[in-house]
């Protein structure tokens, strides 16, 4: 299985690394307080998994890029797990929060990963989809919380 950080990890955890572990108040913020099994599609090098945590929920990270799952390894002690994103392998209804932070722009079928994010929410889970990848993005940036049922 090929990923698109595979032999890139260390240059993506000093370019992002800095800045994204001083600046977690906004998932902390949008996720508020939550319980149960939370599942970080697309964890990378672990710089949300503490954020997700502080919020009383128990985190898995799930990636693609071996590369970026080993720096993760090095940074936190939550399960981690190598899989496609549109893939994953749990049973339906298995997490009561999925997280997927900064992954749109890199993902092919990011349809698909928002289709196996609902299989394997409970029924009124929480689904956090933060946006594009911080490169591509500025000081315009907005947070904002909705709730959507299904």
């Amino acid at each position: 299985m090929t990923a698109r950080y595979d032999g890139q990890a260390e240059w993506y955890d000093d370019y992002i690394g800095p800045s994204a572990s001083t600046n977690i108040s906004w998932i902390v913020d949008l996720l508020g307080p939550g319980d149960g099994l939370c599942l970080d599609v697309g964890c990378g090098t672990g710089l949300y998994l503490e954020a997700i945590r502080s919020t009383g929920r128990t985190v898995i990270g799930l990636d693609r890029s071996a590369d970026q799952l080993r720096r993760a390894r090095d940074r936190d002690h939550a399960p981690l797990l190598q899989a496609d994103a549109t893939m994953l392998p749990f049973a339906p209804g298995t997490f009561a929060t999925v997280t997927a932070l900064w992954v749109s722009t890199d993902i092919d079928d990011f349809a698909g990963l928002v289709e196996e994010a609902a299989r394997v929410l409970l029924p009124g889970g929480m689904l956090l989809f933060y946006g594009v990848h911080p490169c591509f993005n500025g000081p315009q940036s907005v947070f904002e919380k909705v709730s959507l049922t299904r």
